[in-house]
């Protein structure tokens, strides 16, 4: 097995936001070639498939990230033993939904974003704003 990113760059190497699967997140770790896998469950067939993924990474040391919809990656990475740190994009031009959607964002003190409570994810969602976006 090839010898992950620190040990032979300095730096940890975070990658797999674009991977579709645990198949190619698989040649990833086995490969060597991350320390963190930044998979995203919306486009890697949804928690269940993430899940698997970050089961997979454990075994191998590699710790996990989300990319980007940090409302549900909370949770994901929350619920894991490798899971590493939520990514956000606090900017409303990169990603309104952050700001439009939900009711209430997660709050976030002293660097952490702390885990909603109520059912479900904890988001209660904005009417007007799912209204504004519906594909008829």
């Amino acid at each position: 097995m090839a010898t992950r990113g620190c040990s032979t760059i300095g730096i940890p190497v975070n990658a797999g936001q674009g991977e579709i699967s645990r198949h190619g997140c698989c040649d990833l770790i086995v490969r060597g070639a991350v320390d963190i896998l930044n998979v995203d469950a919306t486009i890697a067939a949804g928690i269940t498939e993430w899940r698997r993924i970050a089961g997979m990474a454990q075994s191998f040391g590699v710790a996990m990230a989300h990319h980007e919809e940090p409302q549900v990656a909370l949770h994901l990475l929350a619920g894991v033993s490798n899971g590493l740190c939520v990514e956000i994009f606090p900017n409303y031009n990169r990603d309104p939904m952050w700001f439009d959607l939900p009711e209430q964002q997660p709050a976030i003190r002293d660097g952490f974003m702390h885990i909603p409570d109520a059912p479900g994810f904890g988001i209660q969602l904005r009417r007007d704003t799912i209204e504004k976006w519906r594909v008829r």
